[in-house]
């Protein structure tokens, strides 16, 4: 008599590590076979996740986001007046084929580019409107409290220049 074939099914129950997994990064902690099984747990768990990240984090997302739902053909600009290192060949220095990303900012880079400066991830996510409203509220409220932090009672910054 044939044997019947069995389906593997989806997995349904996700662990603590898979989701920690999906929201930071950590060299050390590999639970996805592959990246179409950490898209599939992604896609399952991203409407729990997303928005406790947000209320947790706002104006930064988790790096499952930065990954697979950052929009296509987008990155956090330098900051620092330096090109970007995907819009710059420099002879003899390694350039990444794929131009993959990290947290929206160039992921293999020349060791001169260690220290580059991005824009924030609050930045990108304002610049391309995907800020949910409760986070710009957050963000506003957080700005003024820092502002109110560093300016005193006659309204002159209390920091002072190391250059005198």
């Amino acid at each position: 008599m044939p044997r019947v074939r069995r389906r593997a099914k989806r997995r349904t129950c996700w662990t603590d590590a898979h989701k920690r997994a999906l929201l930071m990064h950590d060299w050390f902690l590999d639970v996805f076979a592959d990246d179409a099984a950490e898209r599939a747990a992604w896609e399952h768990l991203r409407d729990g996740l997303l928005p406790a990240w947000i209320a947790e984090h706002p104006g930064t997302r988790p790096r499952a986001w930065w990954k697979f739902d950052m929009p296509a053909g987008t990155r956090r600009e330098r900051i620092d007046g330096e090109p970007h290192p995907h819009d710059q060949v420099i002879p003899g220095e390694y350039v990444d084929p794929d131009r993959r990303l990290f947290f929206g900012k160039a992921q293999r880079v020349a060791m001169r580019e260690r220290n580059a400066e991005y824009e924030t991830q609050g930045s990108f996510l304002e610049r391309h409107d995907l800020l949910t409203a409760d986070e710009r509220r957050a963000l506003k409220k957080k700005r003024s409290e820092y502002d109110d932090e560093n300016t005193n009672s006659a309204g002159t910054s209390s920091r002072t220049s190391r250059d005198g």
